[in-house]
């Protein structure tokens, strides 16, 4: 939530409250010059039966001015509450966000455990970064080097991208490295924030805040492995769509992702939209705008 300065918040009160002492000595200007320039014994004023009137007439003038000033402030100070009332509601509703964000952070630690002992006990490794390593190691292997280049259309690189998440899921399937769980929370933590803030006015600003946390939390081993399971099979939804993938490549989280990680330098053009930091001026004009 943007906090506002001392000058900020109150500056359109400032101005009306000046406007409204600016019309007050206006008017009061105003009677004072009257009074001065007139020459009261030859006036209509010096009748007796016109000093009553006169009276009246300066009273309920300077009356109604004092009861629109008066309203006028009541305005400001209702619009100011009402202002007050709303950064209240926003401060709350962030604080339980944050609660529940960072409790959830926090349950990823123990779901990474967790998938570090099932992978100790029933594969070929002891961790996730093994599990990089292996996968690594099990590309390697297969000799179906899948580079993409700068001739290459969509349709190609979809299909290059097909053949990629096909290496994984053998992978998966050969080794009986089945995590898929543990991006599955990834996923709906990353979702968590993205409901939260997506109709927000600087909703992207908010979201790429939170996820920058989400990332920091990590290994780059973890992120590599994310990058080539959310287009598998494995990160499905229940209608059979990328929804996952696509989610990442629009809020940018693989922008941090180091490139060396990457089985090819090339393979990340399989996210069109994401702005990463490694890329040059030349390469940064090419990333499709979602």
């Amino acid at each position: 939530m943007k906090v506002q300065s001392k000058g900020e918040k109150y500056l359109l009160y400032t101005v009306l409250t000046l406007l409204s002492l600016a019309l007050l000595v206006f008017f009061v200007w105003i009677l004072v010059k009257l009074a001065l320039t007139t020459d009261w014994n030859q006036s209509w004023f010096s009748r007796a039966d016109y000093t009553g009137n006169m009276g009246d007439f300066l009273s309920g003038t300077v009356g109604v001015l004092l009861s629109f000033i008066s309203t006028l402030l009541v305005v400001i100070t209702l619009w100011e509450q009402r202002k007050q009332f709303k950064m209240a509601q926003e401060e709350q509703r962030q604080n339980r966000f944050e609660m529940t964000y960072y409790n959830l952070l926090a349950m990823l630690g123990k779901t990474r455990d967790s998938v570090n002992s099932i992978l100790d006990k029933q594969s070929k490794v002891k961790d996730l970064i093994d599990y990089y390593t292996l996968f690594r190691s099990y590309y390697q292997d297969k000799n179906r080097k899948i580079e993409i280049n700068e001739a290459n259309t969509d349709a190609e690189i979809d299909n290059k991208r097909e053949e990629m998440a096909s290496i994984y899921e053998e992978f998966v399937g050969d080794n009986s490295c089945k995590i898929s769980y543990y991006y599955r929370y990834i996923y709906h933590t990353l979702m968590f924030v993205i409901n939260e803030y997506e109709s927000d006015i600087d909703a992207v600003k908010k979201i790429s805040k939170y996820l920058n946390i989400l990332q920091s939390q990590l290994s780059d081993e973890e992120m590599t492995l994310l990058f080539y399971s959310s287009f598998s099979k494995h990160a499905q939804d229940k209608d059979g769509r990328l929804s996952f993938f696509k989610t990442l490549d629009k809020y940018q989280f693989f922008e941090n992702l180091n490139r060396e990680m990457l089985l090819e330098a090339s393979h990340y053009k399989f996210y069109p939209h994401t702005k990463y930091k490694f890329l040059n001026r030349d390469e940064l004009k090419k990333v499709k705008v979602f």
